[in-house]
């Protein structure tokens, strides 16, 4: 049995190569230390000027490998998972994004000087609703007022986390500190 792993997204005009960026994050703590060969890992590139043709590329490997098996996901503060920002259609495939300033503000830890975010590129709402099992994580106080909303109000493409209430196998994992406003 093979397994291979799916970039979730990138910040355009990044790479692997990117300290801070998000296939450089995942290279370093995850891909490397656990000997995950390159032939392994389908990822975006984010410098390649058909950013479009990078969509269908993904979209087409998901298509024609059957849809993600196990997804594992961060929750940003606005409710985001992947780069799919507040008020992305639960229908959506891979797509290129304009960052929202929540984004761009909160993704600056991960960078060792300021960085210039204004795009990304992410798979869409739509593959984590077919996926066969979607666990959402999210930790920290910073947190506990977006959980809040997920847990207490409707579902809504304006906290694109709610999907987790309407997926079919789905968990959200939080630790006490983003549990405390509950």
């Amino acid at each position: 049995m093979t397994c291979t792993l799916i970039g979730l997204d990138e910040w355009v005009g990044m790479d692997k190569d990117t300290p801070g960026s998000c296939q450089y994050v995942m290279h370093e703590w995850l891909y490397k230390p656990a000997s995950i060969r390159d032939e392994q890992i389908i990822e975006f590139n984010a410098r390649n000027p058909d950013l479009t043709g990078e969509c269908k590329k993904m979209d087409r490997f998901i298509a024609e490998h059957g849809p993600i098996d196990l997804a594992v996901l961060g929750i940003c503060i606005n409710g985001h998972f992947g780069l799919n920002e507040p008020g992305t259609s639960f229908r959506q495939t891979s797509h290129v994004v304009d960052l929202t300033e929540t984004t761009k503000r909160t993704a600056q830890k991960y960078f060792p000087e300021k960085a210039a975010l204004e795009k990304g590129i992410t798979l869409g709402l739509k593959h984590f609703l077919e996926a066969g099992r979607l666990i959402l994580i999210a930790s920290g106080k910073q947190k506990a007022q977006v959980i809040k909303r997920i847990i207490r109000e409707d579902v809504s493409e304006q906290i694109p986390a709610t999907i987790a209430k309407i997926h079919r196998n789905s968990t959200l994992l939080i630790d006490q500190d983003a549990a405390s406003e509950l």
